[in-house]
């Protein structure tokens, strides 16, 4: 099939979507499938094998600067999309409510070429300008990119049902959840998966939804129990990291928390391969994939109930959840940092259960959905 992805950000911007996007169009490319990915632009050029990258350029509105949350405005999309879609067999979008999405699913309207959308989590913010602007799209331009699309793919069940209760249980909505390259993760971790070191690792984007400051605040309780702990945080910038490194020193925490700016490639593997516990404290999450790369990893995950966690955390078996406040979760990373029997229990449950979210599985699902688009 010549299949056309296309995603309003990717990387070198770190999220979810950018990190699905990336691999995605990897493992179409390496079943032999046509691909090209439409996007926005940057000077780095990731590796992408044989997929055809086209970079363009525009602007971004922020619609909520504490959370990284803004529209993405790219002028030469429809250009792009005639020049790489005039044989195109399915045309994917990655994300509900991006212009990118909007416009692609128009696009295929006029032109008769069946199309797809993914829905990673558009719920990014509660911002009064952002819920009022997403609630004028779900009742105009929303709709009718859900109207248009052949298959409205959830990466979470939780987000479906937000959607369901919105627009109503429909036939072509399916949940996919997402990935990891579970493969990757065990070549570059595996071997050196032991509890080396306490060290507790929270990875993920620069936002204040991933509630850091949960962390910074149990890390005193851990220490008092387990005092050589360190607590390493990825991802953070700007105001938002200034301000937990000024939570941690009113702490007393500064010697034993670090603060860092988001990790990449062998950056992230090397903080991984030296963690003992994963944190995820976040205040709302659709299907985390640093989740299922700490799993893959081998690292025991100590999360909140958010989101579609609970599908993924089998509480003390392959990893601990915890309620939403720091008592909670210092208990549970003290219970596997001083419990090595609990730790390599729960180390080899998080291995197998990551492995049934490989892209091997998960893009299976998701080239059943081309097809069965095409026929419809």
């Amino acid at each position: 099939m010549k299949i056309v992805l296309v995603s309003s950000s990717f990387l070198p911007e770190l999220g979810g979507r950018e990190i699905y996007t990336y691999h995605l169009a990897r493992e179409l490319e390496r079943r032999g499938h046509d691909v090209t990915l439409v996007t926005n632009t940057s000077d780095q050029k990731p590796d992408l094998g044989g997929v055809e990258l086209v970079r363009l350029r525009g602007f971004s509105l922020f619609l909520d600067r504490n959370r990284q949350v803004r529209q993405r405005i790219v002028f030469p999309l429809l250009r792009a999309l005639k020049d790489k879609c005039k044989d195109a067999d399915i045309v994917h979008a990655q994300e509900y409510g991006s212009y990118s999405t909007d416009v692609s699913a128009l696009f295929c309207k006029i032109l008769n070429i069946p199309f797809v959308v993914t829905v990673h989590n558009p719920f990014l913010s509660n911002s009064s300008l952002f819920r009022a602007l997403l609630l004028s799209h779900t009742k105009t331009v929303g709709h009718l990119a859900l109207r248009i699309a052949k298959k409205v793919i959830f990466v979470s069940r939780s987000i479906q049902s937000a959607f369901e209760r919105i627009f109503g249980a429909q036939e072509k909505f399916a949940f996919v959840p997402n990935a990891v390259d579970w493969e990757l993760f065990q070549s570059r971790c595996s071997s050196s998966r032991s509890m080396k070191e306490n060290i507790v690792v929270s990875l993920g984007r620069s936002s204040r939804m991933k509630n850091y400051e949960l962390l910074v605040s149990a890390m005193p309780s851990v220490i008092e129990d387990v005092p050589d702990c360190r607590c390493l945080i990825a991802g953070p910038q700007g105001d938002y990291a200034h301000q937990l490194r000024n939570l941690a020193h009113g702490l007393g925490l500064s010697p034993s928390v670090k603060i860092i700016g988001p990790q990449v490639g062998m950056e992230k593997f090397n903080i991984l391969s030296r963690a003992s516990v994963f944190a995820l404290c976040s205040k709302a999450e659709a299907f985390p994939t640093t989740l299922l790369e700490a799993m893959a990893a081998g690292i025991p995950p100590v999360a909140t109930n958010v989101g579609d966690i609970p599908q993924i955390i089998k509480d003390e078996i392959n990893g601990f959840i915890c309620q939403m406040n720091a008592a909670s979760l210092a208990r549970r990373i003290v219970d596997l940092l001083k419990d090595r029997a609990l730790w390599n229990r729960a180390s080899d449950s998080a291995v197998r259960t990551s492995q049934l979210f490989s892209w091997h599985h998960v893009a299976d699902s998701l080239v059943r959905h081309y097809h069965h688009s095409l026929a419809v």
